[in-house]
């Protein structure tokens, strides 16, 4: 479902079809449990010349109780393909507050890992 969410953030932001490239490791903060209702909230943190990087966000709520739990977190890498099926440039990252920023640096220290 993550992948699937990132996915769709880097499909959208290329308007191509993309390709699941890596993810860090998941951390699940808080469990989910069978019944619970889990949202994923993804965004961009940064675009390179054909790949970017999605931050996922898992919430997971308890639908008896209404209780909300932040479940955990992962950062997954696309890459956009062309018409050949290869590998193609994809729109810059417009970064336009300061945790946007924040997000985007600390993303290339990731990539610089990786």
């Amino acid at each position: 479902m993550v992948d699937e969410a990132g996915g769709a953030v880097a499909q959208r932001h290329s308007r191509r079809p993309c390709v699941t490239v890596a993810m860090d490791s998941m951390i699940f903060k808080e469990p989910v449990y069978i019944g619970d209702l889990l949202t994923i909230r993804a965004r961009l943190t940064y675009v390179g010349n054909t790949s970017m990087e999605v931050e996922a966000h898992l919430e997971a709520e308890n639908l008896r109780s209404g209780a909300m739990r932040n479940a955990g977190m992962c950062h997954i890498i696309y890459v956009a393909l062309g018409d050949d099926g290869e590998p193609t440039a994809v729109p810059s990252l417009r970064l336009t507050t300061p945790e946007e920023e924040a997000r985007h640096r600390a993303a290339e220290e990731r990539r610089a890992v990786r």
